[in-house]
C-alpha cells in the first residue's frame, strides 16, 4: 500500500512539473523542475557524460574578455579534435561589446545571444551551456570540458 502511495505522489509531481513547464516553457525552470522530480544529472556521483550527438554546446564570449578569448580557441580546438558543434553566443559585458560582437559574429548572433542570455541569466563570460541545462561559468580547461561532455577522439581523420 506504501508504495502505491508513493508511485501516486511521484505521478502528480511529474504531472505538476509538465503543467510548469508547459505554462512557462523556460528551459530554467524545465531545469529546475527535474531536479524536484528526480531527473537531475548529478556530475558529482560519478557521471561524466552529459551529451550525446544530437544535443548543443553554447559558449557565451564577451569580445573584450580574455578568457573568453582563451576559452573560444579552446572549443575550436575542440571542434576540430572530436568533430562537435558550438554555438558562439557573443553578448555585451563591458560598453563597446555590442558594436564587436555585430561585427564579428552578425547582428542575428548578437540578438539571439542577448534573448538567450536573459533566459539562462547569464551574468558571466565565459559561460559554457551543455544540453541547455548544464552551465560551466568562468574559464573552464580543455581537459575539463572534455571530461563533463564525455567527448571520445575523432578516427576518422
Amino acid at each position: 500500500m506504501a508504495k502505491r502511495r508513493r508511485k501516486a505522489k511521484k505521478s502528480r509531481r511529474e504531472l505538476g512539473a509538465l503543467i510548469v513547464i508547459v505554462l512557462f516553457g523556460s528551459s530554467s525552470i524545465a531545469y529546475a523542475v527535474m531536479y524536484v522530480v528526480g531527473g537531475e544529472r548529478n556530475l558529482n556521483q560519478g557521471e561524466s557524460k552529459i551529451l550525446n550527438e544530437s544535443e548543443s554546446i553554447e559558449l557565451f564570449i564577451s569580445p573584450t574578455s580574455i578568457l573568453s578569448a582563451r576559452e573560444e580557441k579552446i572549443l575550436h580546438e575542440l571542434e576540430k579534435e572530436y568533430n562537435i558543434s558550438v554555438e558562439y553566443r557573443c553578448i555585451e559585458e563591458r560598453a563597446g561589446d555590442t558594436q564587436l560582437c555585430i561585427s564579428k559574429y552578425g547582428y542575428e548572433n548578437y540578438y539571439i545571444s542577448s534573448y538567450l542570455r536573459n533566459r539562462y541569466k547569464i551574468n558571466t563570460t565565459p559561460t559554457l551551456v551543455l544540453n541547455r541545462s548544464v552551465f560551466l561559468v568562468g574559464f573552464t580547461p580543455k581537459e575539463e570540458i572534455v571530461k563533463k561532455i564525455g567527448l571520445r577522439p575523432n578516427l576518422s581523420q
